[in-house]
């Protein structure tokens, strides 16, 4: 027997799962009717121009449209062929009487079409209002029997709504008035009279042919997971369902992201393996073995998974493997940033966003907790300890702590990367998006700076500039060409910055000249032949003055020298 779908037991996550796929479906087919009425319409214009083909107006002058605005005069030769356009670009060519025939026939073919399509759309629309009114009425509860009561006494219109129910093992949809009830379910001693009239069958119920439904609102229908909690608790928050014992990153990631949306933001974490608790759960992260967005199931342990955010976000270029915080951030991304930018989805500024905190904070979050290595051959030469996931896995008890109990970590762990996350937006809103009008002005003034063009002036220093300044190079004439970037420090003296060979590279495209590194004030004027400086870094990638043509000075003068040989760099953190 097929399982019923009763929606009054689905809480208001699957209920608004439920609106959306018949908003979609409302729309395709309201979409659909009107394009058939569209092409309906030519048809029966066409067909009446048929009736201007007659031996009355042959010969007769008439305008022959050349664009939608464009006509030029011509005659009227032939009345009696036709050229029918039969689609693919093919054109038929057939007597007046033979063209009035075929667009006889398509003119009832397409009327057979919408009339097949209205019925489906009006019992959408039929379904959709009944799921608004029964979220309407799990958002304003009341008793049950006093509702009753008041629906018995007539004190009160009430709005019917559609039930599912089984008689004789057949799925049956129904209308009722507020309260539902399954045919058969409802105990003999309730005490409300809609009750007792409903089972001794005076108040009859209005049985309905089974909707016809797409497969895809049907597999929605059946998939969406009924929640088996007691109904005395339909109204509890949402629960996230995520596997207990040690935690990881990407996991605690996952939640944090979920309970910032207004949806889950009073959500009840639940860590368990148990596949029946999982079950009851409205989303569920990093465990369960499956991943199926439509019923909010986001594991990616499974042999099968392989999906990557280039593989199932069209244009995206990373290929790292996603982890169960790169899943939920892949399908609740844009609508997160959206909310916490205080804008729409369809802002320029959340899909900038969104791609540079996947490719700067949740990227490294997969990669870790799937294993990949930053390096594709060889040994790291230094260890990394004091990334985001280390950090989280410290939060674990250590093994030899009496307490094994995980349950106070992992929420502190959910503090931690959701305060990481957010503080990464926020710079990247406040600081590194703004910096780009920065660099654009800077490299359009830079042969105003100097002759050269190969330095720019930032007008405000500390601003971070590489990235913006390596996609916008891309775009000159000759990309690479930039050596030194110029601008102040806080305490107002000036710096010159050379760009590195690579983004995170240690190498210079140009550094400053080796007999002044590591030389400061009057001992770096006597060897550049400049006054007023103040520092060489000893790598030479960063060097100071106290004014801004000093600064300028030091750029020149080692533009000037670039023809000699240097000696290679020191690989020091810059």
């Amino acid at each position: 027997m097929a399982q019923s779908v009763n929606i009054t037991e689905l809480n208001l996550p699957q209920l608004e799962v439920l609106k959306n796929q018949l908003d979609q479906e409302v729309e395709f087919l309201s979409t659909s009717i009107a394009q058939l009425k569209v092409v309906q319409t030519k048809y029966v214009e066409a067909k009446d121009c048929l009736n201007v083909l007659n031996k009355s107006n042959e010969g007769k002058e008439l305008l022959v449209p050349l664009t939608s605005s464009m006509y030029v005069p011509g005659k009227l030769h032939d009345v009696e062929h036709v050229l029918i356009d039969v689609g693919t670009g093919y054109y038929v060519e057939k007597t007046a009487e033979d063209a009035r025939d075929f667009f006889k026939r398509k003119i009832d073919f397409l009327t057979k079409q919408m009339e097949k399509i209205q019925p489906a759309l009006q019992e959408k629309h039929a379904m959709k209002q009944g799921v608004i009114q029964c979220s309407s009425w799990r958002l304003h509860p009341g008793p049950f029997e006093e509702r009753g009561s008041k629906f018995c006494a007539g004190r009160r219109a009430l709005p019917a709504l559609p039930v599912v129910v089984e008689t004789a093992g057949k799925r049956k949809w129904g209308l009722l008035g507020r309260f539902l009830f399954r045919v058969g379910a409802l105990p003999p001693h309730r005490g409300s009279c809609m009750g007792h009239r409903f089972l001794r069958g005076s108040l009859p119920l209005l049985l309905l042919p089974p909707p016809r439904r797409s497969p895809h609102l049907k597999r929605i229908l059946e998939s969406v997971p009924l929640s088996k909690r007691p109904r005395s608790q339909l109204m509890a928050p949402p629960r996230i369902g995520t596997h207990n014992g040690t935690f990881h990153c990407d996991e605690a990631l996952a939640c944090a992201l979920l309970r910032l949306l207004p949806e889950y933001r009073d959500a009840e974490i639940v860590r368990t393996r148990d596949p029946e608790k999982l079950a009851s759960c409205d989303i569920v992260v990093d465990v369960g073995g499956e991943y199926d967005p439509q019923r909010h199931r986001y594991d990616h342990h499974q042999r099968s998974f392989t999906e990557t955010m280039s593989s199932l976000s069209l244009g995206k270029p990373w290929q790292t493997k996603l982890s169960s915080a790169g899943l939920i951030y892949l399908h609740f991304g844009h609508k997160l940033l959206a909310q916490l930018l205080v804008t729409s989805e369809e802002d320029s500024v959340v899909g900038t966003l969104y791609d540079k905190m996947y490719e700067n904070f949740v990227e490294e979050v997969d990669a870790v907790d799937n294993g990949i290595s930053q390096w594709e051959e060889g040994e790291p030469r230094y260890a990394v300890t004091t990334t985001l996931s280390a950090r989280v896995a410290r939060l674990n008890p250590t093994w030899n702590q009496p307490n094994q109990d995980t349950e106070a970590g992992f929420k502190r762990a959910m503090d931690l990367v959701r305060e990481e996350f957010l503080q990464r937006l926020d710079f990247y809103q406040h600081s590194w998006l703004p910096a780009r009008a920065l660099v654009e002005e800077a490299l359009a003034q830079r042969f105003q700076v100097d002759p050269s063009g190969e330095i720019i002036e930032l007008v405000k220093g500390g601003c971070p500039w590489k990235e913006h300044l390596y996609h916008l190079e891309s775009g000159l004439s000759s990309p690479g060409t930039i050596a030194f970037v110029i601008y102040t420090d806080q305490a107002g003296q000036w710096r010159v910055q050379c760009v590195p060979k690579e983004l995170h590279s240690f190498q210079s495209r140009l550094p400053l000249p080796e007999p002044w590194r590591g030389l400061r004030d009057e001992a770096l004027d006597q060897v550049s032949g400049i006054p007023g400086c103040v520092f060489v870094h000893t790598s030479g990638f960063i060097g100071g003055h106290r004014t801004r043509e000093g600064a300028l000075s030091m750029a020149r003068a080692t533009l000037a020298q670039r023809a000699a040989p240097m000696p290679p760099t020191n690989s020091l953190v810059q």
